[in-house]
């Protein structure tokens, strides 16, 4: 029997997202992901970060901002910090949603962090 943990729910997840699905959100699609979380954690999974980027990338792509922003309190919640692919997917949503200000200070906060060096060569 297959068993499900929080990678292949990422996974699946993902793959949603690369198929457009996130696209739904207005449909009730945001709920069901943010549901699913909730799920995972009923059924003794816990997210991981891998979860939390999946779903950021996701609505990041679909420029759900108050979507991505909801996912990392979530993410918060639960004890975990974005990572350098969590910091990624935010300034690119940003960038794709022209708040160059906010997406360079993400940036800057991001070196001030310590989550990127200036000479990662």
């Amino acid at each position: 029997m297959f068993e499900f943990d929080s990678y292949v729910v990422s996974a699946f997840i993902d793959m949603y997202s690369k198929c457009g699905e996130v696209e739904k959100a207005k449909k009730g699609i945001v709920k069901e992901a943010l549901n699913l979380v909730e799920e995972m954690k009923v059924q003794g999974m816990k997210p991981n970060v891998v979860t939390y980027n999946t779903l950021i990338a996701g609505f990041s792509q679909e420029e759900y901002r108050a979507t991505v922003c909801k996912v990392v309190e979530l993410m918060h919640n639960d004890g975990l910090e974005l990572d350098v692919v969590s910091w990624t997917s935010v300034v690119s949503d940003l960038l794709q949603s022209f708040h160059d200000k906010e997406a360079f200070d993400t940036f800057k906060r991001m070196l001030d962090d310590g989550i990127v060096s200036p000479y990662n060569c």
